[in-house]
């Protein structure tokens, strides 16, 4: 398959040559129509679970605009040694996340690795795959280490004069991790999910909701959010929801 794949690609450039006779314009070796690595790759831990965002490229190794990108290949392994230092484990292939399903979260791209446990640590690699299955140059992250998550916050969620709601959580840091801060979330109604609402930035005690209306049931929860000393965000697991409306 990846003499196939280096085939089509070498009689691409090919066909960019013989079109470019007799014309003034760029020739492209074949590996400079191969997309970018993926850019901006974040790696963070939210509550026992490892999540992955990254910005898709948009342009080849040429410079020219990228528009047949299908996919984004997550590969792991773990780190047998502090840091990966001298690591030989293989990386194994877990996810092809296909862009075009995920098309609708644009060009910032996230996937949560669910199956990991505390107190190993992973290394990740990332390849761009385009159409025809030409891969680009992988990206590797930083190891990271699974902590074991802090506690969930509590919240006091009530009814403030101009009808409005106040929300305050209040959470415990645990020793050697720093707090950031807080993400609110709410519900309208019994039923519909949790959106998030709000950020707190650390020294910030509480959020007003103003958009908020009489007759409604509204359901918070929150997420204290932490950072480790080698600069990974931690998210704790969700509070326990609060259920309030506002007095007629």
């Amino acid at each position: 398959m990846g003499g196939g794949r280096t085939t089509g690609v070498l009689l691409c450039a090919m066909a960019l040559i013989i079109g470019g006779c007799g014309k003034r314009g760029a020739l492209y070796y074949p590996e400079q129509l191969v997309a970018q690595p993926p850019r901006q790759v974040e790696l963070e831990q939210s509550d026992t679970a490892l999540r992955l965002t990254v910005t898709l490229p948009d342009k080849d190794q040429a410079g020219r605009r990228v528009s047949d990108l299908e996919a984004i290949r997550i590969s792991r392994r773990v780190c047998r040694e502090p840091g990966c230092t001298g690591c030989l484990e293989p990386f194994h292939e877990l996810k092809r996340l296909d862009l075009i399903t995920n098309r609708r979260q644009g060009k910032r791209i996230s996937w949560l690795d669910t199956d990991v446990r505390v107190g190993e640590q992973f290394q990740y690699r990332l390849q761009t795959e385009q159409q025809g299955g030409t891969l680009g140059k992988p990206v590797d992250t930083l190891p990271v280490t699974v902590r074991t998550p802090p506690a969930a916050p509590r919240i006091n969620v009530g009814s403030i004069f101009g009808g409005m709601l106040m929300i305050q959580p209040d959470g415990t840091v645990p020793q050697g991790m720093r707090s950031v801060g807080y993400l609110i979330y709410r519900a309208d109604g019994d039923k519909a999910p949790f959106q998030q609402i709000a950020g707190l930035q650390e020294g910030e005690q509480r959020y007003i909701d103003q958009a908020v209306h009489s007759g409604v049931v509204y359901r918070y929860t929150s997420r204290l959010l932490l950072r480790t000393p080698d600069g990974i965000l931690v998210e704790s697991p969700l509070a326990d929801e609060v259920k309030v409306s506002l007095p007629d």
